[in-house]
């Protein structure tokens, strides 16, 4: 993060939906590291969305068992 800004970081399934909720609140200028527990998730594909009031970042990623 380059200011203090409000951040939500969800976990999104192949149909759009927020499954999980990482982190949702106002954080400080700098990096930060968050943690899922991904074990009660079915095998599959999903998003990581940081949303930002200035940006949007997604990335994909692969659940495999």
């Amino acid at each position: 993060m380059q200011e203090r800004a409000q951040v939500k970081v969800s976990v999104v399934d192949k149909s759009g939906i927020d499954i999980h909720i990482i982190v949702d609140q106002a954080l400080d200028a700098g990096p930060h590291v968050f943690f899922w527990d991904a074990s009660r998730v079915p095998q599959g594909s999903y998003k990581i969305v940081l949303r930002t009031k200035k940006q949007k970042i997604i990335k994909k990623i692969e659940i495999l068992r």
